[in-house]
């Protein structure tokens, strides 16, 4: 006959538990807040502005490479304001910082074309400093590699994932341009061979 095993001798260590557990809450907490920041930055690609063209290039085409360049400039400003931020102001910062990227965003659905190109260049200018400032409250730990591998990480989980609800919003018809237009009191009607639109 086999003698018996306790059972609790199959768990792990529970110091290591104990030790990993906040670790992985940080990590957890980490690439919630970037997923989140994605839903300010992705969900417009769902649109396809396939009839709209400004100087003879497609409209998604100018959105996608503005908010790339507000973007590209903000790593080259973040270098320096991300360095000497001081540890009890992130949060302020952060929580400013999507605010801006919402406000953008905010001013692209009342704004007309092609003044929402730069909406969307001064959208990317605050997104682009989030990484640093998430990855601000992980550096310095004995787990740091591990858990910026997580972080990373939920840059493929969040592109799809708000993708997805932007289009399911579309497919509801809850998010379409005219239904964005059709909502908003402030829109300007444009003619749009007046602004090189097509």
């Amino acid at each position: 006959m086999k003698p018996q095993t306790s059972f609790w001798l199959t768990l792990p260590n529970p110091k290591l538990i104990n030790k990993l557990a906040p670790e992985l809450i940080a990590a957890l907490a980490a690439a919630s807040v970037y997923c989140a920041m994605y839903a300010f930055r992705k969900p417009f690609t769902m649109l396809t502005f396939e009839h709209v063209n400004f100087l003879g290039v497609g409209y998604k085409i100018w959105l996608i490479t503005a908010q790339l360049l507000g973007y590209a400039l903000s790593k080259t400003i973040g270098i320096r304001v991300i360095s000497e931020m001081k540890a009890n102001s992130r949060m302020g910062i952060l929580v400013s910082l999507i605010g801006v990227a919402w406000f953008s965003l905010f001013l692209f659905a009342i704004l007309p074309p092609p003044w929402t190109i730069l909406c969307m260049f001064m959208n990317g200018i605050p997104l682009g400093l989030i990484w640093g400032i998430v990855f601000s409250y992980l550096e310095g730990r004995t787990t740091t590699d591990l858990l910026a591998a997580i972080l990373a990480s939920s840059f493929i989980f969040s592109s799809g994932f708000v993708k997805s609800i932007g289009g399911l919003l579309l497919q509801s018809g809850s998010a379409s341009m005219d239904a964005i237009y059709d909502r908003c009191p402030f829109c300007i009607a444009t003619n749009h061979n007046d602004v090189g639109l097509e």
